[in-house]
C-alpha cells in the first residue's frame, strides 16, 4: 500500500504539472527581441530546477515551458552537494538533462547540461554549465566540485549573490559581499558570469562588478514551481539572458559567453553594455517615415520589439504632442510631432533610454537620425 501510494503522488506530480505548461500556454505568446549585426539574439534561462532535487516539475515541463513563450535556450541546473527533499524520485543529477534533451529532440530548442554547485558562503552557489557528467561533481569538498567542473570546460556562473538564507547561515543580508575565495575563483577561471537577476530580483552589485572584472551579465529564473506560478505570461515575461550568438547552437552559446557577450531582460529593462545595448534599441525602434507640416516634422516610429522604450528627450528640438518624457511600446507605431522651426531634409533626436541599463546610475544615450522622404 505504501508503494501504491508513492508511485500515485508521482503520477499526481506529474500530472499537475503538465497541467500547468498546458494552462500556461493558453495565454503566453512569444516574446520577439532583433537580432543585432553580426549576431543572432538568443532568448535563454540558464537557471532552473526539476524533481530531481528541489523543483515541483517534471523535466518535460521545462521544455514545454520554454517552447510555449520561444525560448532558444535552457539549462536545468539541480543542486549538486544540498541533501534532496524527501520525494519519490531518485536522485540523479544526469537524468533531468537526458529527459528535456530528449522531449526538446527536433524542436529547434537547445538544452544545456548543467548543475547547481551549492555550498554555503563563500563561496555560494555556482551553476556550471556545459558539464559532461554532473555526477562526477557530487562531493563534500567544494574545491573539489569547481575542479572537475573546470576538468569538464564548464562555465561558471556566480548565483544570487546577495541572497540570505532563511537558517541565516550566509554572511551577507541582501547586499553582496566579495570574499578573498572569490578573488581566487576568479583567477582561476571558475568565475565567468554573474546573476544580475535573479527571479523577482536585481542585484546591483553583481551589475557593478561585471562591469569591473569583466564577467558575464545573467538573468535567470531560478524557478522551482511551474512557471505560470510565478509570472503572468499574457502580460509579462520571466527574467532571461539575451545571448549574442554568431550561431543557434550550443557550440555558439558557449562561445558567445566566454565572449561575454549578453544582455539581461528584466521586467521593461535591458541590462549590458553600450555596445550590445546601442545596436539592439536601433534594431528594435524604427524610423517608418518623416514628413512635415508646415515647420513641424512628424516623425513615425515602430517599434518591432517585445521591449517597451522610455524615452526622455536629450536633444535641442522640444515635441508639439508629447511631454519630454514618453513609452514607446512594444509593437506599436508612434507619431512624434518635431519642432523644427524649419524645414529640414535630416535632423537628428537624442534620446536618453531610461529602461536600458549600461551601468547600475547610467542609462544608454543615443541618436536617432531623421530624413524627409
Amino acid at each position: 500500500m505504501k508503494m501504491m501510494n508513492k508511485k500515485v503522488s508521482v503520477l499526481l506530480l506529474i500530472l499537475l504539472s503538465v497541467l500547468s505548461a498546458v494552462n500556461g500556454q493558453e495565454k503566453s505568446k512569444e516574446k520577439q527581441i532583433p537580432d543585432i549585426p553580426g549576431y543572432i539574439t538568443l532568448k535563454c534561462d540558464f537557471h532552473m530546477h526539476t524533481v530531481f532535487s528541489d523543483g515541483k516539475v517534471w523535466p518535460t515541463v521545462r521544455v514545454t515551458e520554454a517552447l510555449n513563450e520561444g525560448l532558444d535556450a535552457i539549462a536545468l541546473t539541480d543542486h549538486i552537494g544540498k541533501g534532496k527533499p524527501d520525494t519519490d524520485v531518485i536522485k540523479n543529477l544526469n537524468r533531468a538533462f537526458e529527459i528535456a534533451a530528449k522531449e526538446a529532440s527536433g524542436t529547434g530548442l537547445i538544452v544545456i547540461r548543467g548543475g547547481e554547485i551549492t555550498f554555503p558562503m563563500p563561496p555560494g552557489h555556482f551553476n556550471a554549465l556545459f558539464l559532461e557528467d554532473v555526477q562526477k561533481l557530487v562531493t563534500n569538498d567544494f574545491s573539489l566540485a569547481f575542479e572537475e567542473a573546470k576538468k569538464q570546460d564548464a562555465f561558471f556562473i556566480w548565483n544570487h549573490s546577495n541572497w540570505k538564507s532563511p537558517n541565516k547561515k550566509w554572511e551577507q543580508d541582501g547586499i553582496s559581499i566579495w570574499f578573498d575565495l572569490h578573488s581566487e575563483l576568479l583567477d582561476k577561471g571558475m568565475m565567468m558570469g554573474m546573476e544580475v537577476v535573479n527571479g523577482m530580483s536585481y542585484n546591483l552589485e553583481a551589475h557593478r562588478w561585471c562591469l569591473e572584472k569583466d564577467l558575464a551579465m545573467i538573468g535567470t529564473t531560478d524557478i522551482h514551481q511551474p512557471i505560470s506560478f510565478e509570472y503572468d505570461l499574457s502580460s509579462e515575461h520571466r527574467p532571461l539572458t539575451l545571448v549574442f550568438s554568431k550561431e543557434r547552437t550550443e557550440n555558439g552559446i558557449r562561445e558567445a559567453l566566454l565572449n561575454r557577450r549578453t544582455a539581461v531582460w528584466f521586467e521593461h529593462n535591458l541590462i549590458g553594455k553600450e555596445e550590445f545595448l546601442a545596436p539592439l534599441f536601433h534594431e528594435s525602434l524604427k524610423v517608418v517615415k518623416v514628413i512635415y507640416r508646415e515647420q513641424i516634422a512628424e516623425v513615425v516610429l515602430k517599434n518591432e520589439s517585445a521591449v517597451d522604450f522610455i524615452l526622455e528627450n536629450d536633444g535641442d528640438y522640444s515635441f508639439f504632442n508629447k511631454t519630454n518624457i514618453f513609452v514607446v511600446k512594444a509593437g506599436e507605431k508612434f507619431r512624434l510631432g518635431v519642432k523644427t522651426g524649419e524645414i529640414l531634409d535630416q535632423f537628428s533626436l537624442k534620446f536618453k533610454v531610461k529602461n536600458l541599463y549600461v551601468s547600475p546610475e547610467e542609462c544608454l544615450l543615443t541618436e536617432i537620425s531623421c530624413n524627409t522622404q
